[in-house]
């Protein structure tokens, strides 16, 4: 459900509450897709510092796993402007 609210929901209340979820599922059972997750609604809502933290994190979780990271390397080069 978080993630469907990042990519088509614009409103900051409606954002904050799937930045919630996005924590709470991290808290239950951090991995690649909930911590990337997290890391794009952040970004979404203005806050690069935690995107980027978030954002690297999903990307060792992904590594760790096998996972293919692009997506969210992708998203770190928008974090830091590139």
């Amino acid at each position: 459900a978080a993630w469907t609210f990042y990519e088509y929901v614009d409103g900051k209340k409606h954002l904050k509450q799937a930045l919630k979820w996005a924590k709470q599922s991290v808290e239950m059972d951090e991995n690649y897709y909930n911590t990337d997750t997290l890391a794009a609604l952040y970004f979404k809502l203005g806050k690069k510092g935690k995107a980027r933290k978030a954002a690297e994190r999903a990307i060792t979780l992904a590594e760790q796993a096998g996972e293919d990271a692009s997506l969210t390397r992708e998203l770190l080069k928008k974090i830091n402007g590139e």
